[in-house]
């Protein structure tokens, strides 16, 4: 568990949670760094847990400096896909908290 934050393992346990709910497997795709020596993380979301399943989507964090604060970003983005465009609803507690914070530093 490398570069996990308590932040990021809560995400990780309710996005766990959501996939398992709307029968998806996602897939972590490391913390490359950009040109600007910033990190990024990337998620693929498939039907399957076949590896060469095409993907149903990708979705990217924000490149920043710090690779935990990298994969918190893609953990969020990928909550928020899953809470606002795919109709799930996330009621977790922790959840609904990180939105407020989120809302509120944007």
């Amino acid at each position: 568990m490398f570069c996990n934050t308590f932040t990021a393992m809560s995400l990780m346990i309710i996005l766990y949670e959501a996939m398992d709910k709307l029968g998806y497997h996602w897939y972590e795709f490391g913390t490359p760094r950009t040109r600007e020596d910033l990190y990024m993380t990337s998620m693929e979301v498939r039907s399957t847990s076949f590896h060469a399943a095409e993907p149903i989507f990708a979705i990217y964090g924000k490149a920043l400096p710090c690779r935990c604060e990298a994969k918190e970003s893609t953990l969020i983005h990928t909550l928020f896909f899953i809470d606002e465009s795919l109709g799930y609803k996330i009621d977790d507690v922790h959840y609904v908290k990180y939105l407020l914070l989120a809302n509120n530093i944007r």
